[in-house]
């Protein structure tokens, strides 16, 4: 057992009447058998053939502070990240240090009926809702376990039967404790029939502490229902991020999901998406930028388990200075899920011979007539297109960033709110500059220079 785990053993048993009192029942069930297998397993490690790439021990081995607060501390707007997207009109909550907040209250109901709120207080308010919902497609591993057993709060999300909605839900996740802390979120989002909803998630850090953070999100996506989904990652050189997403579509439901790795010094990020109705469609779409010694690591996991699926993978990333990524994509047709079509790429431009990037694109196939391809690339920039513009006068610099900018575009251009759109173009090219510094005289003009 590892001093860590060992700590957190001892947190544990320390608080566990606590935790018996603020869960209900059923919950503390889930909660003790996942503090069983997260104490048999522990943290994974480089050893095991998931993470061979990613060097998870780095920050596990080290010490966090943990407590049992039941709300931020303090709890005042300014303790709390907000994702700033001028000209958008959005219902804005937060999870800051693991626990929910907003200031409508800790549980409301929209005037369209869609109720969001608390995780912890959904869970004994609506336990109809929890108990036929919460940790139902949860897949059982290390990181998993870990954050079953360990939560406090998150955001719950329910969208009911026929709510066709425009609307945005952002959630802000911050984290701004004063030391080196581990936090947990847990959240539960709830798609019924014939319903409709835009999420935006951002994840931050407000400081320069280490921290460590595992997310385990489920989204029931019901019968012909739609969701659209960006999640956009920006924390601090010191800090992991281990994010499990987990997506649940019915007969004819769509999902469309991007997401953007803008800066980190370890990010995670497992997407399972599970096609368990006819006519399925997801996309799963993502841009990671990384520099220094950062690390990503994204892995997809699309199974279609009915006929007539369609999905979508594509992934884009640039690596610089001395940063590694992994990309493990893994599309399963099952033998009834006849007509489906599964498409999936990964391509990526390392800009020195000292970026790496390991890329697993994989595919199995158990029924026989279906339409299915994957493809991968790794290269630098294309040299006969910047031989080109530095003929036309284009500076060195420019001539760079121009290619890399054409090379995101692809994903960008897929998100379908205007202000975000406007509002990733600017925070793209600001990265591609390098640590979103402001450069009056840059080729590549942000609509809001200043932000």
């Amino acid at each position: 057992m590892s001093k860590l785990q060992n700590i957190l053993t001892q947190f544990y048993q320390t608080h566990r009447s606590r935790f018996a009192q603020n869960d209900p029942d059923y919950v503390h069930r889930i909660r003790e058998e996942a503090f069983s297998a997260f104490e048999q397993d522990g943290f994974p490690h480089t050893r095991m053939e998931a993470w061979k790439g990613s060097k998870i021990t780095r920050y596990t081995d080290r010490y966090y502070h943990l407590s049992f607060s039941d709300m931020p501390t303090p709890l005042h707007n300014s303790t709390l990240y907000e994702c700033d997207i001028p000209g958008l009109e959005a219902d804005k909550v937060a999870v800051s240090n693991g626990h929910f907040y907003a200031s409508q209250g800790t549980l409301f109901t929209l005037e369209d009926g869609i109720v969001i709120g608390s995780l912890q207080a959904a869970l004994r308010e609506y336990p109809g809702i929890a108990k036929t919902y919460f940790d139902r497609i949860r897949k059982k591993n290390h990181i998993t376990n870990l954050n079953t057993a360990f939560f406090k709060d998150g955001l719950f999300l329910y969208v009911p039967e026929n709510v066709q909605s425009d609307r945005v839900i952002q959630l802000s996740h911050g984290i701004n404790g004063r030391v080196d802390s581990m936090f947990h979120v847990r959240n539960l989002i709830i798609l019924e029939d014939h319903s409709r909803i835009n999420i935006i998630q951002c994840d931050d850090t407000n400081n320069d502490i280490q921290h460590f953070c595992d997310v385990v999100s489920e989204y029931w996506i019901g019968a012909e229902a739609q969701l659209h989904y960006y999640n956009y990652q920006n924390i601090n050189n010191g800090s992991a991020l281990l994010q499990n997403t987990f997506f649940h579509l019915e007969e004819k439901a769509q999902l469309k999901s991007i997401s953007f790795n803008l800066n980190g010094a370890m990010i995670r990020n497992e997407y399972h998406v599970l096609l368990d109705g006819e006519y399925c469609e997801a996309e799963v779409q993502g841009l990671y930028l990384m520099d220094r010694d950062q690390h990503i690591d994204n892995r997809v996991y699309v199974d279609h388990a009915r006929p007539h699926g369609i999905s979508h993978e594509n992934f884009r990333g640039i690596l610089d200075d001395h940063a590694s990524g992994i990309f493990h994509g893994h599309i399963l047709v099952r033998t009834d899920a006849q007509k489906t079509q599964a498409y999936q790429n990964n391509a990526n431009i390392l800009l020195t011979e000292k970026a790496q990037i390991n890329t697993h694109p994989f595919l199995e196939i158990y029924a026989d007539d279906v339409s299915c391809s994957h493809g991968a690339t790794i290269g630098q920039l294309d040299e006969e297109a910047f031989f080109y513009m530095r003929t036309r006068g284009i500076g060195v610099k420019d001539a760079k960033l121009l290619q890399l900018y054409a090379f995101t575009a692809e994903i960008i251009n897929k998100i379908q709110i205007p202000q975000l759109r406007e509002r990733t173009e600017d925070l793209v090219k600001k990265r591609l500059r390098g640590e979103l510094d402001i450069c009056d005289r840059c080729v590549l003009h942000c609509k809001n220079p200043m932000v």
